[in-house]
């Protein structure tokens, strides 16, 4: 979807990256290990990112768990509930990456 640095101003640079980071982190019902959890069980990955552009979500997945693995992709997509703890969290870690 449209994201990224370009749509971006001074005041909310990024936005996009945080965000893209906090997909994952919760979703639906399901907090950051329990969504973790399953996208291992079924050899997965899944994935928020953030360019000059464009902001999404990426995932793959065996075809043996290709429903189960398009629901959690929607559930990424569609319903991230970015949990209070992990936006302090995932704030922190970015930060930190800026000063490294």
């Amino acid at each position: 979807m449209r994201g990224g640095l370009l749509a971006e101003s001074k005041s909310d640079n990024g936005v996009s990256t945080f965000s893209a980071e906090m997909l994952t982190r919760g979703a639906g019902s399901l907090d950051r290990e329990q969504l973790a959890r399953q996208v291992e069980t079924m050899a997965g990955e899944l994935g928020g990112f953030s360019g000059r552009n464009s902001l999404g979500v990426s995932g793959s997945f065996l075809s043996a768990s290709f429903d189960e693995g398009v629901d959690l992709f929607l559930d990424v997509l569609l319903r991230p509930n970015f949990p209070e703890d992990e936006i302090e969290k995932t704030r922190h870690e970015l930060l930190q990456g800026i000063d490294n």
